[in-house]
């Protein structure tokens, strides 16, 4: 009774006829249709294949399954207090552990949204950074046009003024040619006379007809000039249209039949070959040969199999494990394989579907999806009309070309495709080639006005030029002048007296010592050196392309406008014509700013040349300032040296004056040594005479008690007798005792 009413209250949770609680079956289905595929399914799955993981033999693989049982149990039968009713082998808190589970849950919940939401910052961040970074570049543009603007408007209204000068002058012109006119109707012969012999008088006698006399009417002038009856002629007839080409074109003028070939069965791959043109067949190998034969012999069927476009591509299938055949996909491929394999490459860095690339073209890429870098390679692959040709044949089977044939039909959809592509490869790069071109242009013109302008440069130029004419003699002196290439030439004229010295350290030197006013010559040219880097032919070469570029925008966007007037109205998503024409307006002014910097920049080039006596039209910006800037670093390093060589000579001239020193001073010392030892003996002898004559009744003294009360007073009066001088005086006394006895007695 008990199990049947369980089995009703089964029933009715589960919303079932009948649960039978003794089949797995049964209870798995009730189960499966419970969970139905929702968030439990997933841990339904795990259970079940941990389940397969329990052991199914041995001695205790009965307790693993009696363990789960039990603790399945105690986690269906907890009471809500956590009061186990059943067996409990486990200390499990079911509540405790449903709660921690459900904020984990909620914290992975978290987690995951905190990640979307970082990435969302993260998209956010970048949009954020790629709007400034237009805005910033609109910014410049827009400076950068103001600036152009404002230096036109300046322009044109010195141009205007110039004109205006030009019309006042043209006016006077007219109002002589008017008088000479009425002269002319008077006297004309007078008049011819005068303007051939004597211009002077004849503008004396349109002088004085600046008050005609009223009698003289005026008469409408003709379209003749001056009166000399030189009319202004008609244009002559324009030149008839030249003869319509023969018909035919083909071989000896007549019409080629086309050849009568066999048809492939299916599309083949292409041969990318020349033609020979039929008009030059005539005397060649190829008027001998004849294709047809070899169409006899050939194994088309077995050609169609090794070239078909279509390329299989195996599926690696055990096809023992499956039972049948390996699976084949077939890709059209009508383009060459190298050309298709290195544009599959390129896409694959592009990571860009073929709409997107559509959107991006007929926009201008107008969301900036397209790096310039990959811009460049996309001109690489732009459809030829063979590849057109040949994919518009299989126009029915895009769905099963490769990828490179997909993205090459596709793009041949595009009206003017490759004419959009290289008109916005121009649009990313202008700015950078612009200002990279802008530098160099105001480099070379502010290096011609510092040349041109520099007193420091005339004057070492006026010096060398005093040297080379001292120096030289004959023709090669006398000069008034000398090429500046010469100045790298100085440093080859050694000195006669210092092999290490040049003229150029001489120079170095003079004007270190001279002209101080020319030490710093060297900041008036402060744009030589970077403008010795310029060539000149590719600054007009980098122009040119530039002029170029704008033209070809502007007839594309001609193009464009007239299709779309033919059209109707333009399609939505091309907004080719409207980005095109603001940039034009923007890099038009920009250009034109860049152009009369140019123009003047050759104009100041070219007068700096002149004043240094070059010819303008071979010299070149790289080779003139080079020969200046090779000049100043030269004077700089020989400036260098002489400072060096200077120290040095003083260093070494410090040293011989302290030698010098020394010996005088050892050689006095060595003469100032010998005269002291003369002077202690003869001190000595007259202490011995003193000390003789306070004791007269010593005639017979002998020599230690003397050499006793000297030593005795010397010590009472504070002075001792060297060792030496007393030796002296003891060793003469020996020698000659009987002098000093003489000498006393005498004495007394």
């Amino acid at each position: 009774m008990v199990r049947t009413a369980d089995e009703k209250e089964f029933s009715q949770r589960f919303s079932e006829t009948h649960v039978d609680t003794k089949s797995a079956t049964s209870m798995f289905e009730v189960l499966r249709k419970r969970l139905g595929f929702g968030a439990a399914y997933p841990h339904l799955l795990s259970l079940l294949f941990h389940l397969l993981q329990l052991p199914t033999s041995g001695s205790r693989f009965v307790q693993h399954w009696q363990l789960i049982d039990r603790i399945v149990q105690q986690v269906a039968l907890q009471t809500k207090n956590s009061n186990d009713v059943d067996v409990s082998p486990l200390e499990i808190d079911v509540k405790k552990l449903v709660s921690q589970l459900t904020n984990e849950a909620m914290m992975k919940d978290a987690q995951q949204k905190m990640r979307e939401v970082e990435k969302a910052k993260e998209e956010m961040a970048s949009k954020l950074a790629k709007k400034e970074r237009e805005c910033e570049t609109k910014n410049q543009e827009k400076d950068d046009a103001m600036h152009a603007l404002n230096n036109l408007k300046s322009r044109m209204e010195k141009e205007i003024s110039a004109y205006q000068d030009q019309i006042d002058h043209l006016s006077c012109k007219i109002l002589e040619m008017q008088k000479l006119l009425e002269l002319n109707k008077l006297d004309p012969e007078r008049i011819l006379r005068l303007t051939t012999t004597d211009p002077t008088a004849a503008s004396a006698a349109i002088q004085s007809l600046h008050s005609p006399s009223p009698s003289m009417p005026a008469t409408p002038t003709d379209s003749s000039f001056g009166g000399y009856g030189l009319s202004a002629a008609a244009p002559p007839p324009p030149a008839p249209p030249p003869p319509p080409p023969p018909p035919g074109g083909g071989l000896f003028g007549s019409v080629v039949k086309a050849k009568d070939c066999p048809q492939p069965t299916q599309p083949l791959k292409s041969f990318n070959w020349m033609k020979i043109p039929e008009n030059k067949l005539l005397g060649t190998i190829w008027t001998e040969i004849d294709d047809a034969k070899a169409f006899r012999t050939l194994d088309l069927e077995d050609f169609e199999r090794n070239f078909s476009a279509y390329q299989r591509q195996d599926d690696v299938v055990d096809g023992a494990a499956a039972g049948r055949s390996p699976a084949k996909v077939r890709e059209l491929s009508v383009i060459d394989g190298r050309r298709a394999q290195n544009c599959t490459i390129m896409l694959s860095k592009l990571k860009m579907t073929n709409e997107e690339l559509t959107k991006a073209v007929m926009t201008v890429d107008s969301q900036d999806d397209i790096p310039r870098d990959m811009c460049e390679q996309l001109l690489k692959f732009v459809p030829t009309p063979e590849e057109t040709q040949m994919l518009s044949e299989h126009a029915k089977e895009q769905n099963q070309m490769a990828r490179a044939d997909h993205f090459l039909f596709e793009m041949s959809r595009i009206d003017h495709y490759e004419e959009r592509l290289k008109a916005l490869h121009f649009k990313k790069n202008y700015h950078d080639r612009l200002s990279a071109a802008v530098p160099k242009v105001k480099g070379v013109l502010e290096a011609s006005k510092e040349v041109a302008n520099s007193r420091g440069l005339r004057g070492i130029l006026e010096i060398v030029l005093a040297f080379g004419n001292y120096m030289n003699r004959g023709q090669r002196g006398n000069a008034f002048g000398f090429r500046i290439s010469s100045l790298n030439k100085i440093v080859d004229t050694k000195s006669s007296a210092n092999k290490r010295s040049t003229l150029l350290h001489y120079l170095a030197e003079v004007i270190d010592n001279k002209y101080r006013n020319l030490l710093c010559f060297e900041d008036e040219l402060v744009h030589v050196k970077g403008a010795s880097k310029i060539k000149l032919s590719d600054l007009e070469a980098e122009i040119g392309t530039l002029r170029v570029g704008l033209k070809d925008i502007e007839k594309e966007v001609e193009y464009q406008r007239r299709r779309e007037a033919v059209a109707g109205s333009g399609s939505g998503d091309d907004s080719f014509v409207s980005v095109m024409s603001q940039f034009l307006e923007i890099a038009g002014c920009l250009f034109a700013d860049l152009e009369y910097d140019f123009n003047d920049m050759k104009h100041k080039f070219t007068e700096c040349v002149e004043l240094l006596g070059e010819d303008p039209k071979t010299a070149q910006p790289d080779e003139f300032f080079g020969t200046f800037d090779q000049f100043l670093v030269s004077l700089s390093e020989s400036r260098q040296e002489n400072l060096l060589w200077r120290k040095l000579k003083e260093e070494d001239e410090r040293k011989a004056a302290k030698e010098t020193e020394m010996r005088a001073e050892r050689e006095r010392r060595k003469l100032s040594s010998q005269p002291n030892l003369n002077t202690e003996d003869q001190n000595g002898e007259m202490e011995e005479l003193i000390y003789a004559l306070k004791n007269l009744n010593a005639f017979g003294f002998e020599s230690n008690p003397v050499k006793k009360k000297t030593r005795s007073r010397l010590a009472s009066h504070g002075q001792v007798l060297s060792s030496a001088s007393m030796t002296t005086v003891s060793k003469q006394r020996r020698q000659s005792p009987a002098t000093a006895q003489d000498r006393l007695y005498m004495i007394s």
